[in-house]
């Protein structure tokens, strides 16, 4: 697998076009930060997940997304007694 990584140049463009004003010694630590992330992801794509099994499953708390013939009948607070967290409208359940 090619090495990821994110050159200065590229650092220095994306700072631009969202308008960011770095020093050199943010520019240092930014280049740092995405060399900890990539080498991050490079160890999560080596990670063979076909012998794992999901222990938890995520359902949205928001009733938004129903459909007009869907009932409404969300009863969150039972959800969220059985939720080990709860991350921005997102339910995690635990593994029954």
């Amino acid at each position: 697998m090619k090495k990821r990584s994110i050159s200065r140049e590229e650092l220095l463009t994306l700072a631009d076009n969202l308008y960011l004003e770095i020093d050199e010694h943010q520019i240092e630590q930014l280049l740092a930060e995405f060399d900890s992330l990539f080498n991050s992801l490079e160890h999560l794509d080596s990670i063979n997940l076909d012998k794992y099994e999901p222990r938890v499953f995520g359902i949205n708390t928001s009733t938004h997304w129903l459909r007009d013939d869907e009932p409404k009948n969300f009863d969150r607070d039972a959800m969220l007694k059985n939720a080990n967290c709860v991350v921005d409208n997102l339910v995690v359940m635990k593994h029954e």
